[in-house]
Formats: structure tokens, C-alpha cells, sequence
């Protein structure tokens, strides 16, 4: 099925998925641009915060995906290469890892913590494009 024909009421499992994977794409490509900018016009530390909140943004949306996926395929009654729990543990795990870049990245690099809190955003601009998209059709 093409993006162009999606609506509400018609939206499979791999019509979201697709749509999540452009997300996450989108995200990537906004976090480049908008670090690079910052690079520029600020300084290297206020441009890598906000890629790394952009990354971890990214990183979600891919995590949102895989637990979509797991849930998807044990309420259909199918087999995936992942069960429900491997998936949520490496989801607690993520969130983990997440806490700890972000420890870390704000006690290290002396930027701006609000170009964090940018590239954290990124995830929520291209997830609210792709929903506005969706909604338009």
C-alpha cells in the first residue's frame, strides 16, 4: 500500500511500521541540521548535545517500533523473532542506557542543556508531521 492512500481506518501493522521508520529517519535528518547550525552559530558542545538528543529520539522511535511490533504479533497469534519480554526488557534497557547518555552529556559537554532538550523534541516534530500527514489524507 502506498503512504498516499493511508487513512485512519485502513492503517496496518506495516503501514505504521513504514511510518515509523520515516519518523525516525526525519528525526536523524533534523538532528544533523539543526547540530550542525548550532555548531556554527553557537559552539561544537551545544551542536553535539542536541545530536545526541536527536539520537536518543530516534532510538525511542526505533524502541516504540520493536514494542508495537512484539504486541502486534502476540495479539495476532504470531511467531516473531522476539517475545514480548526480550523486547520490554531491552526497552527498560534502552531507557537505561538513555538516562545514563544524558547523565553524561550534560555533566561533560558544557553546552546549552536546552539544545538537548531540542534534539529530544525532534521525536515529537517528526512523529506529529507523519500523524498530520496520516490526517490529511
Amino acid at each position: 500500500m502506498n503512504l498516499n492512500d493511508l487513512t485512519a481506518a485502513n492503517l496496518t501493522d506495516e503501514d505504521l511500521s513504514r511510518m515509523l521508520s520515516i519518523s525516525i529517519r526525519n528525526t536523524l535528518i533534523l538532528a544533523l541540521i539543526f547540530a550542525s547550525l548550532l555548531a556554527l552559530v553557537k559552539n561544537w558542545q551545544t551542536g553535539l548535545l542536541l545530536l545526541i538528543g536527536g539520537l536518543i529520539s530516534a532510538s525511542g522511535i526505533l524502541e516504540w517500533k520493536r514494542l508495537i511490533r512484539a504486541l502486534n504479533s502476540r495479539l495476532d497469534n504470531k511467531k516473531s523473532g522476539h517475545t514480548l519480554g526480550r523486547v520490554a526488557v531491552l526497552f527498560l534497557v534502552r531507557l537505561l542506557i538513555a538516562a545514563g547518555v544524558l547523565y553524561g552529556s550534560l555533566k561533560f559537554l558544557h553546552g546549552s542543556p536546552f539544545a538537548l532538550v531540542g534534539g529530544l523534541g525532534l521525536a515529537v516534530i517528526a512523529l506529529t508531521f507523519q500523524a498530520i500527514q496520516l490526517l490529511r489524507r
